[in-house]
């Protein structure tokens, strides 16, 4: 838990700016597997870390660099963040990331003809 805790915290010191697609839906992917291990990883700084994450998708076109992998990391990213158990009601950056990504980013996808597998496309829902 202590080696959580320590990522996050670095993650927070600045360095969740320089992430990339894959690293953010993977954080937010690997601590929902660890807040499912065990819930006193979901702790402040992990809900800080979570609008961290959700600032940089939607702030940036970070998510959108890799096309052909876009939805799955939209979908890995969304998916991490509502089994950590952060809603929409508890962060207006979470909030603001399923309105973006669900009303905006994920349709205009579809409507590209990006590769988005039906799994893909149901996690977030």
């Amino acid at each position: 838990m202590q080696a959580a805790g320590t990522l996050v915290a670095q993650l927070l010191g600045g360095q969740a700016r320089d992430l990339n697609a894959v690293d953010i839906s993977l954080s937010a992917w690997s601590l929902a597997v660890l807040v499912e291990l065990d819930s006193r990883v979901c702790s402040s700084e992990a809900r800080q870390l979570i609008d961290a994450l959700a600032m940089r998708a939607v702030s940036s076109n970070v998510m959108e660099q890799q096309a052909d992998e876009a939805c799955r990391h939209w979908s890995r990213l969304l998916y991490g963040i509502a089994k950590v158990g952060v809603t929409c009601q508890d962060s207006a950056d979470v909030q603001q990331l399923f309105t973006v990504a669900l009303t905006q980013r994920m349709p205009t996808l579809l409507r590209s003809k990006q590769l988005c597998e039906p799994q893909n496309i149901a996690n977030p829902l």
